[in-house]
């Protein structure tokens, strides 16, 4: 994405260009310095289009010579037209423009030279912005666990193919290398789920979520900032796109299924109605489907059906990422299991899960699911990781994921056990 802010200039501007030079120019020499200008940017238009659009990054870098030649002809062409128009009066404006396209040019040349360089920096600004958004703080050091010092960092590693992203005093610094930019770069849409509050007041925010993107309506709802500015930023983008008609190329079957299964555990769906508000429908085998308001639904029924929501919507698909805080609260243990099958199905599925909890239930579940997945001859490694934190460090990091799991399950059963050794 980072190329099109060039590319785009490119093409608005020498499209431009070209309409303007050929009605100004009664000479045939300079016509054809304007003519190879366009066709040269034109050539490097189409490349760029054609190698960055969809391609891997990794792919990118392997064809970015070509591109390299493109930029050198059309620089080469720039050059030749201004020696033409340099010092003619009518051609002052023409010259003008000129000189800013070859800096736009030049400035594309030194990204395509140094892309992970340029990447990283937009990724490290990027992420700044989401961050103080979404957790509505106004400055990334409030983020970090009391127990680290404001010159701590905080280290995100992804393996040593991918790279890291490290939470330095107060500002973000992105290492990640090709592989981890491909990586990233196959990801869909993120999903951020918790309190099932959020949802029961959709309605309500309803016009603080168009507004975000609708300065009109910004100040309009003005005197609702306010109240309104500790929404995570995370909340109002899910809601934008359940509002939103994803089509997706092909149908996958066990998300479909997934989601019938969800509706058939919790009697019912959720359903966005016409107004954009959210309605429980129950559909009990022993009695006709009724709407429910949200408010008066379940809160299990609620978090579980929110998910199959957005597998109705194409929200969560294959590749796109959960991050869910705490699913266990309000759940009974047995809609726990539920939820825990559900999130599971979800990563057999392709969706990247990412859960923080503090039930001791939810991990006696996951550890059923690994001891199941390892009697089918399957890596749990591979599909399950286990972080537990201590003061806001990770620690038995390097312990095999079994043991891991033992020693959360040890400290979640703490309370309990010197409840009970204590009475």
């Amino acid at each position: 994405m980072i190329f099109f802010s060039a590319v785009d200039y490119i093409v608005s501007e020498l499209g431009v260009q070209k309409h303007i030079d050929y009605t100004w120019s009664t000479n045939i020499q300079l016509e054809k310095h304007i003519g190879d200008t366009w066709s040269a940017s034109d050539q490097l238009a189409r490349n760029l289009m054609l190698v960055f659009r969809k391609s891997t990054f990794a792919s990118q870098l392997s064809q970015k010579d070509n591109v390299h030649i493109d930029i050198q002809q059309l620089l080469g062409a720039c050059e030749q037209l201004q020696k033409w128009i340099e010092n003619v009066e009518k051609y002052h404006l023409l010259s003008t423009r000129l000189k800013a396209f070859q800096v736009e040019i030049k400035k594309l040349e030194a990204l395509i030279n140094a892309p992970q360089d340029t990447l990283n920096k937009a990724l490290e600004e990027q992420l700044e912005q989401a961050f103080t958004e979404n957790f509505q703080v106004n400055a990334l050091s409030k983020l970090k666990n009391k127990n680290i010092s404001d010159t701590g960092d905080t280290r995100f590693y992804f393996g040593e193919a991918m790279g890291d992203l490290q939470l330095k005093s107060n500002y973000f610094q992105c290492n990640l290398k090709v592989e981890g930019v491909d990586v990233f770069q196959k990801i869909d849409n993120v999903v951020y789920l918790e309190s099932p509050v959020y949802w029961t007041i959709k309605d309500v925010l309803k016009d603080w979520v168009q507004a975000r993107s609708n300065p009109d309506l910004r100040r309009q709802v003005k005197h609702q900032q306010k109240e309104l500015k500790k929404v995570p930023g995370y909340i109002l983008d899910t809601f934008r796109l359940l509002d939103t008609e994803i089509v997706i190329d092909k149908t996958f079957d066990d998300l479909v299924q997934l989601k019938q299964q969800i509706d058939k555990n919790i009697s019912g769906y959720i359903q966005v109605s016409e107004r954009g508000d959210l309605r429980f429908i129950n559909q009990r085998e022993d009695k006709e489907g009724y709407d429910v308001d949200l408010h008066q639904a379940a809160s299990g029924s609620i978090s579980l059906g929110i998910i199959a929501l957005l597998l109705g919507k194409n929200i969560i698909v294959p590749n796109s990422v959960l991050i869910i805080d705490e699913p266990e609260i309000n759940l009974h243990p047995a809609w726990q299991q539920v939820m825990i099958q559900a999130l599971y199905q979800l990563s057999v599925a392709g969706v990247h899960v990412i859960m923080a909890s503090h039930s001791y239930d939810m991990m006696q579940c996951i550890e059923k699911m690994m001891d199941s997945h390892e009697k089918k001859g399957l890596d749990v490694n591979e599909h399950f990781s286990v972080q537990q934190l201590e003061n806001g460090t990770s620690i038995n990091e390097n312990k095999p994921i079994f043991k891991k799991l033992d020693s959360v399950k040890a400290d979640l059963g703490m309370p309990l056990f010197d409840l009970f050794s204590n009475s």
